[in-house]
């Protein structure tokens, strides 16, 4: 079993859906986009506290962690990289009973999560998830 994540004063969520999908990346994914992964988790839950938005911090760090599934040689289809990540995630969250409005949020984070202008019109764990990556140096830049 992989303990969950602590990066600065973040632990990740610890759950059944979580350490799975921790086990997905860490078999999908290089060491260098593992890490680019748990960034984006971090910078997302940083950002939130900072922002002050209330949201699901599981929902938040299942779209962040399984961003880039559709990158990888096992996960990629014949959609755009977003997409197909998505869908990989929803299928794998679905089949081990996630609720399915979770699974909806989780699939649009990553779907979305290069959209600028959409995802900020949503959820707040879409909007989150969307907004870092994006725009983390811009928004410092505010500061």
């Amino acid at each position: 079993m992989i303990p969950p994540v602590t990066i600065g004063q973040f632990t990740a969520p610890d759950s059944v859906f979580t350490r799975q999908a921790a086990l997905i990346v860490e078999r999908a994914h290089s060491k260098s986009m593992l890490g680019h992964v748990h960034r984006t988790w971090w910078f997302a839950e940083f950002l939130g506290k900072v922002r002050g938005l209330k949201y699901d911090r599981e929902v938040v760090y299942l779209a962040s962690l399984l961003h880039d599934l559709g990158l990888t040689a096992e996960f990629a289809a014949d959609q755009r990289f977003e997409v197909d990540g998505a869908n990989a995630a929803s299928r794998i969250l679905l089949a081990n009973d996630y609720p399915e409005s979770k699974a909806q949020l989780v699939w649009d984070g990553i779907a979305l999560h290069s959209s600028a202008g959409i995802a900020e019109r949503r959820e707040a764990e879409v909007e989150n998830d969307n907004y870092l990556g994006r725009s983390f140096d811009s928004y410092l830049g505010r500061w």
